[in-house]
């Protein structure tokens, strides 16, 4: 597997050489089922299905490394929520994680940690509360957890081709089940203060607001607060 390693300075590569340096596993199992009806007849068909299931995990990486940094990967030039980790499936979601929408002062008054120290004190009713995970009282990128893959539990498909003397039928149907995605579109596209002039998704009508309580999309002028108190990567 290829990946990025670091070299001495002196080279003149301050981004590290690509190296053969790194080995990944799938394992696991596909099953296919198909059926051929008699073809005698006018009406002839066949059906099909298929099942797959694999699990992926990162086995080594050079020098006995555990983790490769995956800042340089990032979404909507931001947004770094990748993460390699030996025993881990490749490019895993790493993220803070989020416990909804602070509602009222009191809620943010509330929110401390071991030692009576508020967690997010920038925060106003209508921002998102984001969880301290190592217990530290603040926010910060060492917040962030494992939280996923894009790896589906299994994939599967069904497949039906039907002919009746001069005409034919083809239908393919295929899905996933259990693969989680990072939906980098929410950052730009329901923050209205992201300052690059997107267009907003509809869904931002319906921001909290003190008459919209209960929202669970961040009030629209939660952006600055947020820049200054969250981490790089968050779920929304």
């Amino acid at each position: 597997m290829l990946v990025r390693v670091s070299v001495p300075g002196m080279l003149g590569v301050p981004d590290g050489m690509w190296k053969n340096a790194g080995k990944a596993l799938d394992k696991g199992f596909e099953l296919g089922l198909n059926f051929q009806a008699d073809q005698s007849g006018d009406f002839q068909y066949d059906i099909g299905a298929t099942f797959t299931k694999i699990d992926n995990k990162l086995v080594s990486l050079a020098g006995g490394q555990k983790v490769i940094d995956l800042n340089g990967i990032n979404v909507r030039s931001t947004l770094a929520p990748l993460r390699q980790e030996v025993g881990l499936p490749l490019y895993s979601f790493y993220l803070v994680r989020t416990a909804g929408i602070f509602q009222t002062q009191a809620e943010i008054d509330n929110y401390k940690d071991k030692n009576g120290t508020v967690i997010q004190p920038l925060a106003k009713p209508g921002d998102m509360k984001f969880i301290d995970n190592n217990g530290d009282g603040k926010i910060t990128n060492d917040d962030r957890v494992v939280v996923g893959n894009a790896f589906p539990k299994f994939t599967y498909g069904f497949s039906f081709n039907g002919r009746y003397k001069n005409f034919d039928l083809n239908l393919f149907f295929q899905g996933v089940q259990g693969n989680k995605l990072f939906n980098a579109l929410k950052f730009t596209a329901l923050n209205a203060g992201n300052g690059q002039n997107y267009n907003m998704l509809k869904d931002i009508l319906n921001a909290w607001t003190p008459q919209n309580t209960g929202s669970n999309i961040p009030a629209s002028t939660a952006a600055t607060r947020m820049a200054t108190s969250a981490p790089t990567a968050t779920g929304m």
